[in-house]
């Protein structure tokens, strides 16, 4: 989460306009982006999403709607991660060999 905070810090703070912002960018921010708001609501948020008075579960505060959201978040962070790592090896090797993305 902190490294994704990093990189939108620092590819919205970038003195471009968003046309001249790479490809490459573009992509690692909304991946980004959706890291951010999916470890949110399902690491820090946790339990508090869990319906009231489900066993075993403390701090339950949440309704079953809180509840199904949270999964939402979890398996859609889940599936872009996945897609991510099946992406991420010719990446590296673009970067390796100082390719541009344009």
């Amino acid at each position: 989460m902190i490294g994704s905070t990093l990189l939108t810090r620092h590819v919205i703070t970038a003195k471009k306009q968003w046309g001249e912002i790479s490809l490459t960018n573009k992509i690692l921010l909304w991946i980004s982006i959706v890291d951010i708001i999916a470890s949110f609501f399902v690491f820090f948020m946790s339990s508090w999403m869990v319906p009231r008075g489900t066993d075993g579960v403390e701090f339950a505060a949440g309704t079953t709607a809180t509840c199904m959201a949270q999964g939402f978040f979890d398996v859609f962070n889940s599936l872009l991660c996945h897609s991510v790592h099946r992406a991420s090896g010719p990446l590296l090797v673009n970067f390796a060999l100082g390719m541009d993305d344009e």
